[in-house]
């Protein structure tokens, strides 16, 4: 983990729960043996990046419903809507990247709601 600021978030603390939650669980899920996670909080933005499948995701279906990278993958394919959702709904924003064979999820706290 690397924390560099505080960050105070204006939100549903339920939802925010839920949010990391599902960063959390994508996370795991999606990583591969002996992986890497990695979670950042820095600029106000919260990165979760983790190694997992060596190419990266297809970023026009990722936030879909029920859509999965793996149809044979645990889960429901719900996580990433719900916090497409989320962050919708709080006036933030997400950003998909593959750097340096790691998926990164980064949550952008804006339109001041931190």
């Amino acid at each position: 983990m690397e924390l560099t600021e505080n960050v105070a978030v204006k939100s549903n603390p339920v939802l925010v729960e839920i949010l990391i939650s599902n960063l959390f669980l994508n996370a795991i899920r999606h990583n591969i043996k002996d992986g890497i996670i990695v979670i950042t909080l820095i600029n106000q933005s919260l990165t979760f990046s983790n190694s997992g499948q060596a190419t990266p995701l297809v970023s026009d279906k990722l936030f879909k419903r029920f859509s999965k990278s793996n149809p044979s993958e645990q889960g429901n394919g719900l996580g990433l809507a719900i916090i497409m959702n989320i962050v919708k709904n709080n006036g933030w924003s997400i950003q998909y990247n593959f750097s340096n064979q790691l998926h990164q999820f980064k949550i952008i706290f804006q339109n001041g709601n931190h």
